[in-house]
């Protein structure tokens, strides 16, 4: 009967779970992304998954999420050139290539349930090691600050804060 109470509870725009959150945080979303990659058994050429997911009010009780497949043409645009031929190609990249469109959609998600533009984006980013962090920090936090430069109009634009955590 929970479950059904959840479903019901989640189509009509209600609230399951909330959580306390400072003050911060409420001027933004919080923004979770993975890249989910084929396992050891899976066919040649399976795609990697990736998603991104984001709060759309205070108590992040609402949210909205984009998935996509990433397969290999979309990573060789990234990879160095020793790892494309390489059987370990998808184990070893991170970086998310249709990245931005994913935090367009979830920007305007969040812009049309509170109808303000967001100030800071608190990111959480799942299955990055140390040795990736920085490349990943580079080029995602700067794909976040563009989707936000060309989603939010330039007269409503404040400067956005967007933190990384892993």
């Amino acid at each position: 009967m929970a479950y059904i109470a959840t479903k019901i509870n989640i189509k009509t725009s209600r609230i399951n779970h909330s959580v306390i959150i400072p003050h911060q945080i409420l001027e933004g979303t919080l923004l979770g992304a993975d890249v989910t990659h084929p396992g050891g058994t899976s066919n040649e050429g399976t795609p990697s998954t990736v998603a991104v997911v984001g709060s759309l009010d205070a108590r992040c009780g609402g949210f909205h999420s984009s998935m996509c497949l990433q397969d290999r043409a979309n990573l060789e645009v990234t990879l160095s050139p020793k790892l494309v031929n390489t059987s370990h190609a998808y184990h070893a990249h991170q970086l998310i290539a249709n990245f931005q469109p994913m935090v367009e959609e979830r920007i305007l998600a969040h812009y049309q349930t509170q109808k303000t533009w967001l100030k800071r984006v608190h990111y959480y980013r799942d299955s990055v090691s140390e040795g990736q962090y920085s490349q990943v920090r580079r080029a995602e936090v700067a794909k976040i600050r563009t989707a936000f430069e060309h989603v939010v109009p330039k007269n409503q634009r404040k400067r956005l804060l967007a933190l990384l955590r892993l």
